[in-house]
This record gives structure tokens, C-alpha cells and sequence, in this order.
């Protein structure tokens, strides 16, 4: 599908810092990225941003995990900058997206950061067929209200085993119906999150990430 040439151009001019906390995908989120024509830079410290467009905060492995090399990557004061003060665009993906949220079913112990008024829980298969985790190729349902222009018949990657199941009113824009129905994007404000992993999603993943990039 070719991109049309306003998009094309907003992309072009994106410069996206990856968050490098040890716990997740980076080499294909930047390849992703590169693909669609962003400059990417790796931020492993506040001192590695430098003239950023977009935020993208991955995450790949236990919540639990995922919240303690974040917390001790010392880049959470840049995050909530960035994000709550500033209101600029982060994209969370995965437990990217659990760690927005106020907490996990995975590891109580552990909070979330609390951006998305949600809690993530443990999936429940609703079929024989469904089996946790959930891996693999499954399509979306996107909200009516949500302006997306890719809303046709599409696969989306997923592995995980958690999900947040009651967002907050208004903030999901797609939901997949495996286990019952669980959010697969929300947005809310600058906030983009994805349970799916877009970097892996193919040609539907890189709409999604293009779509990010030049919407804010």
C-alpha cells in the first residue's frame, strides 16, 4: 500500500526515541521505524534524547520485571516529563502498554506508572480452542469513533498473557475478542498504547506506526 505523500512527508521529519531499558524488542521496533522513513535514537539515558519528535516506550517479558529495569534505568523522570508535563506523543507497546496502567495482576508488588486509569489482568480463555498465552495472529475490532483509515479485515501479532480488560471510558480504540474481548490500542490524549506488537505486525503494523507518527 503506498503511504499518500502528506503522511509520507510527517513521517519523514519524525525523530523517534526508543526507551532501552534492558526488557525490550528494540532491534525490530527500529527497523520498523527506519522503514517508514523515521530518524530512531536509542535512549538509555535523559541525555541521549536529543531533538525528539515521538517516544516509544517497548516492553517484552514479566510486568514485574519490565517495572524494576525501568525503574532502575533512571528514565521514568524523562517519561513523565515528556508525557505528562510537556504532552507529547509516547507509544507503549505490550507490557509498554501494562506498565502505563495502575497495576497487573502478574506482579501486585509491583505498580504501574498510573497514565491509564486501568488495571491489567490475567486472560481467561472463553473457548476450547484458546490458549494462553496468546500468540499469534489475530484481527481487531476498531471504535467507531476512532479516525483510522486502515480499519478493514486485518491481522495483528500478539504474545502476551495479561491485558487490561476495562479501560477507561473512551480511551480504547481497538479490541480483539479472544478470551471474552480484551483491549488491544487505547489512546488517550498523547497517549497511544498497544497490546499487539506493530513492529511484527507486518504491513498492518507499519499503517498503525505511520498512522502514530503523523497523527500528533
Amino acid at each position: 500500500m503506498q503511504l499518500p505523500y502528506w503522511v509520507l512527508r510527517r513521517v519523514n521529519t519524525a525523530t523517534v526515541g526508543i526507551i532501552d531499558y534492558e526488557a525490550g524488542n528494540i532491534a525490530s521496533m527500529r527497523s520498523a521505524l527506519q522503514h517508514l522513513g523515521a530518524q530512531v535514537q536509542v535512549i538509555k539515558s535523559q541525555s541521549d534524547a536529543r531533538e525528539l519528535t515521538h517516544v516509544v516506550l517497548p516492553g517484552v517479558g514479566a510486568f514485574g520485571y519490565c517495572r524494576q529495569q525501568l525503574q532502575e534505568s533512571g528514565l521514568i523522570p524523562f517519561l513523565e516529563t515528556w508525557t505528562l508535563t510537556l504532552g507529547k506523543p509516547l507509544l507503549g507497546i505490550c507490557v509498554g502498554l501494562q506498565l502505563l496502567t495502575r497495576s497487573s495482576e502478574e506482579s501486585q508488588a509491583d505498580p504501574g506508572l498510573g497514565w491509564i486509569p486501568a488495571r491489567t489482568q490475567r486472560l481467561q480463555p472463553s473457548r476450547s480452542s484458546e490458549r494462553i498465552p496468546h500468540v499469534g495472529w489475530d484481527d481487531l475490532e476498531f471504535s467507531a469513533s476512532f479516525k483510522y483509515p486502515h480499519k478493514g479485515p486485518r491481522d495483528y501479532y500478539f504474545d502476551h498473557s495479561y491485558a487490561v480488560l476495562d479501560p477507561p471510558a473512551g480511551a480504547s480504540i481497538a479490541t480483539c475478542d479472544f478470551g471474552g474481548g480484551f483491549v488491544a490500542a487505547i489512546r488517550s490524549g498523547n497517549i497511544f498504547a498497544t497490546q499487539f506488537h506493530p513492529e511484527k505486525s507486518q504491513r498492518s503494523g507499519l499503517d498503525f506506526l505511520s498512522y502514530f507518527l503523523s497523527s500528533c
